[in-house]
């Protein structure tokens, strides 16, 4: 009977340590989802007031005066743009990578 108590308290014993082992680790998850949502904002965020810049276009003109011969509405030109703006969008998440 003696044996059959001990045997309990050793079996309590290590599962009482799996569940705060399972405690700890699901708490170190949930703050690791925490922690990326809330990166995940910032850059939306970002990405958001990148779009809302009135000065993009502006900023885009700028550093690409010496490509004017193209013209600024041609299909090479708009596809300049959007990779300027992709570009951007990549410096923003960088910026964010741990």
């Amino acid at each position: 009977m003696k044996d059959d108590i001990q045997i309990l308290q050793k079996e309590n014993k290590i599962l009482t340590n799996k569940i705060f082992d399972l405690q700890n680790k699901y708490f170190l998850l949930i703050n690791d989802l925490k922690n990326e949502k809330i990166k995940r904002i910032v850059i939306q965020k970002e990405i958001t007031n990148l779009f809302r810049k009135e000065t993009l276009c502006e900023e885009f003109i700028q550093t690409n005066k010496h490509k004017d011969a193209i013209g600024l509405y041609s299909d090479a030109s708009v596809y300049r743009f959007f990779s300027f703006i992709k570009h951007k969008w990549y410096d923003i998440i960088n910026n964010y990578q741990i």
